[in-house]
This record gives structure tokens, C-alpha cells and sequence, in this order.
């Protein structure tokens, strides 16, 4: 139903999408469960479709603020999940199983999570989000 609404709607259905508060943590719930327990094909692309509507919705900057902590939260926030997820098998080396393999689905999702953490941090006015990611 995103898509049908992304490619009627356009930049203008982003924007919509981007500036709701409940979009993006109810995408990246799924996009969470997929990635720690999926391990079939489908189960990657599917994986990988719910991070290109992230990043769909990252190129809007309304939407910074959702990948920040919130108000009141601790500094676990869905930009320096996405870092972690990005990160994952280069600092976790000592693990026996990866979380990534050299499939083109797995090295299409990192590419997708550093986009993400670019566009939030590139955000001149987001201060906290270099500090995230220098974290």
C-alpha cells in the first residue's frame, strides 16, 4: 500500500509519510524482526524493500527527528540501531555467524543503512546526530 501511494503521490506522498510520527518506528519494527530472523531470499528482499522506503522517507528532513531520541529517552535511537546494523559484522568480528553475507541483497542493505545515516547526519541543524554517530 506504500508504494501504491509513493508512485500515485509522488515527492508529496513522502513528505506526507515523513512528517507522521508513528511512520517510521512501525517500519523499522518489521525491518527489525526480518533482520534477526529471516533468512530466506524473500525474507531479505522483503528486508530490503521496507529499508528503501526508509530512505525514501529520510530524504525528507521532517522526518531527522524520528530517527533521533525522543524527548525524555536514552541515546538508543533508531539512527544508531541503523549505525549498528551497518557496522555489525566489522565490530562484532568474534561472533561464529555473521549477520551479513557477500550476497547482493546484504551488501545492498549496508549500502541502504550508511544512506540513512548520511542524510540524518548531513542535516546541518542536527547536531545530536553527529554526536550519534561519532559515538
Amino acid at each position: 500500500m506504500l508504494w501504491n501511494l509513493i508512485e500515485v503521490g509522488g515527492k508529496e506522498a513522502i513528505r506526507q509519510l515523513a512528517i507522521y510520527p508513528e511512520v517510521v518506528p512501525h517500519l523499522v519494527g518489521p525491518f527489525e524482526l526480518i533482520l534477526r530472523h529471516g533468512y530466506k531470499k524473500d525474507d531479505k528482499c522483503l528486508r530490503n524493500e521496507i529499508c528503501v522506503l526508509l530512505n525514501y522517507i529520510v530524504q525528507d528532513t521532517d522526518s531527522h527527528p524520528f530517527f533521533l531520541p525522543q524527548a525524555g529517552e536514552s541515546d538508543d535511537c533508531i539512527l544508531s540501531q541503523m549505525i549498528s546494523y551497518a557496522v555489525f559484522d566489522e565490530t562484532n568480528s568474534k561472533i561464529s555467524q555473521p549477520l551479513f553475507l557477500i550476497t547482493d541483497e546484504d551488501l545492498e542493505l549496508k549500502k541502504m543503512l550508511w544512506t540513512q545515516v548520511f542524510h540524518v547526519c548531513n542535516n546541518p541543524e542536527k547536531e545530536d546526530a553527529r554526536q550519534i554517530m561519532i559515538k
